[in-house]
């Protein structure tokens, strides 16, 4: 059985690759209208996800007709990624600027001015492994990438493997927390992704588009524990030249007033809301296809 599974992961690696080097091949805005069209396609024969697409959509969209048509621009949005995400080997230090344009970068300087290194966090946005260009942008800076392990070994391999080519170290989600503590002490920046459900022994409930999400509560313990702020970063697509976008939004700093327990709940809380304001101002770009509100509370 072991034999089996394994090979079929290996298929299933073979395959993505396959499928992102032709992307590649491709001009970028190609590959990103043939994308739209392959996921539409291919999700078109899913209705389980597409109607969960819309029953999640109803929170920030009102209306049959608007949703549907959410719904379709969503889609189409997975396909970008998936494009995008082949490009991605693409992008070097020399031609940055082709693909990208930075945001209110006075944001992380003023974080990096507190001295105690900085926790990025960002949510699943557009092609979101391009947020790993931060890193181009400041080659300097020792950055960590905090992530969960894909299922599939030699997928996930290949992954952390592009995501280290831009200058990231990637530590484990499952036990990383006193090496990303060592990490923020010796000057480096750590960052998550924070808007996926969780088990409920990982995380907390916090409010999410008026429901109770359990959301991951170790970035906001490794902020109090280091005293380092929370920074807040995306990746956007400018529909009006084709690039991508990374936008810095102003630094959380972390309070223990109240107790520990207390703090952790309100910064998570306060995180988790800066997610909830991009997604209600770019819902086409948020990955919608993930069950945010998988773990429910206990009755």
């Amino acid at each position: 059985m072991e034999i089996v599974r394994r090979s079929l992961w290996r298929v299933e690696s073979y395959l993505l690759q396959g499928l992102l080097w032709f992307f590649r091949l491709l001009p970028l805005a190609v590959s990103r209208s043939l994308g739209a069209a392959l996921a539409r396609a291919l999700f078109g024969i899913v209705p389980y996800r597409v109607n969960m697409i819309e029953r999640h959509l109803g929170q920030v969209i009102s209306g049959r007709v608007e949703s549907r048509l959410m719904r379709r621009r969503v889609l189409s949005g997975v396909g970008h990624t998936l494009a995008e995400y082949a490009h991605l080997p693409r992008i070097r230090s020399d031609n940055l600027e082709q693909y990208i344009r930075f945001e209110n970068e006075h944001h992380y300087a003023e974080a990096i001015r507190a001295g105690k290194g900085v926790i990025g966090f960002s949510g699943h946005f557009a092609c979101w492994e391009w947020v790993a260009c931060h890193t181009l942008r400041y080659p300097t800076m020792n950055v960590g990438v905090i992530v969960r392990p894909i299922k599939n070994p030699y997928v996930d391999r290949y992954v952390n493997s592009l995501r280290r080519s831009k200058g990231l170290q990637v530590f484990d989600m499952r036990d990383s927390f006193k090496p990303m503590l060592g990490h923020l002490r010796n000057g480096g920046h750590v960052a998550f992704w924070i808007d996926q459900n969780c088990l409920r022994g990982e995380g907390i409930f916090v409010d999410f588009l008026g429901r109770p999400a359990c959301t991951f509560k170790g970035f906001s313990l490794l902020s109090l524990r280091s005293g380092s702020p929370l920074m807040p970063l995306f990746a956007l697509r400018d529909p009006s030249d084709g690039r991508m976008i990374i936008r810095y939004e102003p630094p959380i700093f972390p309070s223990r007033e109240g107790g520990l327990d207390r703090a952790t709940h309100d910064l998570t809380q306060r995180c988790t809301a800066v997610i909830e304001r991009f997604v209600r101002q770019y819902p086409e770009q948020w990955f919608w296809l993930h069950n945010r509100w998988k773990t429910k509370p206990e009755p």
